[in-house]
Parts: structure tokens; sequence; C-alpha cells
């Protein structure tokens, strides 16, 4: 009788040992699974794709990050405009040694 404990608690075959009956999965990112793709008691095999998480989450999640690029890339135009200006303005009080910025546009 011990010997079918031993063969029920921790059982074997020649081509390995079994540590789990079931094993539990996670994906490396969270949201709902779409698809699964494997069957009960199926062998997989390393870095097959056994289900598919709903890329909507992902997809919001992507325009989102998009905006504040874009964002961010207009704030970036908007200071290199500005240091354009500035530096035109350096250059012309310099050039008329006034010591004070001259007028950089003229308003109508």
């Amino acid at each position: 009788m011990a010997a079918l404990d031993h063969y029920l608690e921790a059982p074997w075959t020649r081509d390995g040992r079994l540590r789990a009956d079931v094993v539990q999965v996670a994906a490396d990112v969270s949201g709902s699974v779409s698809d699964v793709l494997v069957h009960d008691n199926q062998a997989v095999k390393k870095d097959e794709v056994m289900f598919r998480i709903d890329p909507a989450r992902f997809q919001i999640a992507l325009r989102d990050a998009q905006a504040n690029v874009d964002g961010k890339l207009g704030t970036t135009q908007e200071a290199e405009r500005e240091a354009r200006v500035m530096s035109r303005a350096l250059r012309v009080a310099s050039r008329t040694g006034s010591g004070r910025a001259a007028p950089i546009c003229s308003r109508t």
C-alpha cells in the first residue's frame, strides 16, 4: 500500500517526473481572455500560444500614449520656435549695440 500511496502523491514516468497535476498560467499583461487555443489535457510545447487576450484595452492605451507623445512633440516644437525667436532677438540687439532687444515683429 505504501508504494501505491507514493505513486499517487508523486507520479512518474520514464520521460520525467510530474510535479503538479494542474499548473496555473498567467499572461505578462492583464486583460480579458478572448480565445483559448488549447483543450483539456492537451500537450503544449514551450512558447506555444495557449490563449489570446482581448486587444481593445491595449489599443486604447496605445492611442493614449500616442496622444501623449504628440502633445510632447508639439510642446518641443513650440519651445524650439521660441528659442529661434529669442536667438534672432539677441543677434539684433548685439548688432544695434543698445543692449536692448529690438522688436522682433511689428503689429499692425
